[in-house]
């Protein structure tokens, strides 16, 4: 599966947002990659961290990102991708 646009957040200059992303099933593999683009000028540059995976009760998951933008100069708005891979259940 291609990857596909799970959210947009614009982020201060050097701040960090976390996202809380759920709903996967127990058999989903997810990792997330970031697109960024500068608000004011060219420059985008930040970080993604894929953090805690929690499991629910009811055998879904879900996921905390971190996202820092690492400029001090201008704020940038970054678009979070997803890639679910489905093991299979048999």
């Amino acid at each position: 599966m291609a990857a596909q646009v799970v959210g947009s957040i614009d982020i201060a200059p050097n701040s960090t947002v976390q996202m809380f992303i759920h709903g996967y099933s127990a058999f989903d593999v997810v990792n997330f990659s970031l697109t960024v683009f500068g608000r004011l000028g060219n420059q985008a540059d930040a970080t993604l961290v894929q953090g805690e995976k929690i499991q629910h009760v009811d055998l879904t998951q879900a996921y905390l990102l971190s996202i820092t933008n690492n400029l001090s100069s201008d704020t940038c708005r970054a678009f979070v991708l997803q890639n679910v891979e489905t093991a299979p259940t048999s």
